[in-house]
């Protein structure tokens, strides 16, 4: 605890005047100040040496979770699995960070920030809009792994050019050599376990420009997450965008744009020098809020600098139900307004229905399977047994989908069929859609194929038995309506016999995709194994 000169109450930092102020008399001192004047406790011989502080320890006994503080106030919950629980705490010598960005939005500003975003959310749970849960937001700053890159030489690169003369294309090639002075700071990924890199991402970026050296002063009346995720894991990410950026500038300059050089070759021979990684300390307000069942936890973060808002949103099936009902209404009046509905066009609509189903459905299975095993997040794969086969998974990739665009394809074209076969009764157009569906269920169970083009998105294919139980509805819904099609029966009560059987088998499709939303928006509980990884080094 800070303990004020004047009358011996506890100090806190206030956000909004970027000191630390006495509760009692209002004193205010500089954090910088005091943590050069001033041991952290009462006990002056207490001082730690230079490149450690003294602080709080506590851990949650239900997750693992860990935070730091400065106070003696004890905390009764935890902010990573969301149990009331007490926390068990103990003396640690913490290394001494070597930045910080303190809090720049109060409390009051991170609920007003978070109240404005819920407003958007519509169909989310009552909640998570309740005051006493809003009430547990809590200030913690998250430790971030900074690098810097610099290149401050000669740099040699080649340039092709092409033009046509006659029958002729003429090809010249150049050899580029040019001074660099280009420099990179402030580059940060997240340094916790705790923190998973897609939150860190939401609420990024943090303005590094106003950062400041670290002093335990800022700590006061707010919490800090353990360090526990290599500094080597995020540097080559860090190398990547600093040289995809530098090569970005280049080829952009004039005189590179008239040799045509190539950005991305440009890119992998810029050597930038690497700068040794430096901890900091990032604010960030944190929320956590289990559901109902209370076997599954929701975030909600806070960019403590910019009141950048991010929080995991589950949809209140009730209101999405309403919701649905109240928009399905218009929907059919404009589509009977515009469309005479025959039973052959209402085939048509149930099974372009059931084939977006389909698609929703296996991107959310793949999405699922990679969020719930944590393969997009490298922090915490880094700290799992590499010799542990029994959890050993390959992390996510960055990928386009060769499989998704195939799908894509193929759907426009059945798409095509059935309008085509609908309105102009063209012949065999049910076994052409039959042919087409055996090449989209073929692209479903291999949806991520060898051949990868365009970096683009991080998919990761969930194993084709599990999403089976999911995608058999929306296939036995299209099967039904694609049977009556080939057969052709004369009576319209088959038609309209199997629209309805497509629709309740699509309707229950859905109903799962909307389970497997709640599902990415809400986290098992947590389970930190022990913490405290190599808190500052660089690999």
């Amino acid at each position: 605890m800070i303990i004020c000169d004047n009358c011996g109450s506890d100090m806190r930092f206030d956000p909004a005047q970027q000191q630390l102020v006495c509760s009692h008399c209002g004193s205010k001192v500089n954090p910088h100040d005091y943590d050069t004047e001033h041991a952290i406790h009462a006990d002056e011989s207490a001082q730690t040496a230079d490149d450690t502080y003294e602080a709080t320890l506590m851990t949650c006994p239900q997750c693992g979770g860990e935070l730091l503080t400065t106070d003696d106030t004890a905390a009764t919950f935890c902010s990573f699995c969301g149990s009331s629980v007490l926390l068990n705490s103990r003396i640690s010598h913490e290394k001494r960070p070597d930045y910080i960005i303190p809090f720049k939005k109060t409390r009051e500003d991170c609920l007003h920030a978070y109240r404005s975003a819920l407003k958007k959310a519509l169909y989310a749970p009552s909640d998570m809009k309740r005051e006493e849960q809003i009430e547990h937001f809590r200030g913690i700053y998250m430790p971030y792994w900074v690098y810097s890159f610099n290149k401050n030489s000669a740099f040699k690169t080649r340039g092709k050019t092409q033009h046509r003369r006659g029958d002729y294309i003429v090809s010249r090639h150049y050899s580029l050599t040019s001074d660099i002075n280009a420099s990179y700071e402030g580059l940060s990924f997240d340094g916790s376990s705790s923190f998973s890199d897609n939150l860190s991402e939401a609420i990024a970026p943090f303005e590094f420009n106003e950062s400041e050296r670290f002093a335990p002063g800022f700590l006061s009346g707010f919490y800090a997450d353990t360090n526990d995720v290599s500094a080597s894991v995020y540097q080559t990410d860090a190398k990547d965008i600093a040289a995809s950026h530098a090569a970005g500038e280049l080829s952009r300059s004039r005189e590179y744009m008239k040799y045509g050089v190539d950005t991305y070759s440009l890119a992998n021979s810029l050597q930038l020098n690497a700068g040794k990684p430096k901890l900091a300390m990032y604010p960030v307000w944190f929320l956590a809020c289990r559901n109902k069942k209370g076997d599954r936890v929701s975030y909600a973060v806070v960019n403590g600098q910019t009141g950048k808002v991010a929080a995991d949103l589950p949809v209140d099936r009730k209101k999405m139900f309403l919701g649905t009902l109240l928009l399905a209404v218009p929907v059919f009046l404009l589509l009977n307004l515009l469309l005479t509905l025959t039973p052959g066009r209402a085939l048509i609509i149930t099974i372009i229905i059931g084939l977006i189903g389909m698609i929703l459905a296996n991107r959310q299975m793949n999405l699922i399977y990679c969020f719930e095993n944590k393969l997009d997040d490298k922090g915490y794969m880094s700290l799992q047994d590499p010799w542990d086969t029994a959890k050993k998974k390959e992390p996510a990739q960055i990928t386009f989908e060769g499989g998704a665009l195939r799908t894509l394809i193929v759907v426009a074209v059945i798409v095509v069929l059935f309008v085509l076969q609908g309105l102009f009764d063209i012949p065999f157009g049910g076994m052409l859609t039959i042919l087409g569906m055996f090449f989209l269920i073929k692209s479903l169970i291999k949806p991520s194929g060898t051949k990868r083009r365009k970096v683009k998105k991080v998919i990761q294919p969930a194993p084709f038995s599990e999403k089976m139980k999911t995608l058999w509805k929306p296939i036995a819904g299209i099967a039904a309506s694609l049977a009556i099609i080939v057969l052709a029966p004369v009576s319209d009560l088959y038609y309209y016999a199997a629209a309805i059987i497509s629709m309740i088998f699509v309707a229950w499709s859905f109903w799962d995709i909307l389970s497997m939303h709640n599902r990415m928006t809400t986290r098992p509980l947590p389970q930190f194994n022990t913490r405290g990884g190599e808190e500052y080094e660089n690999k």
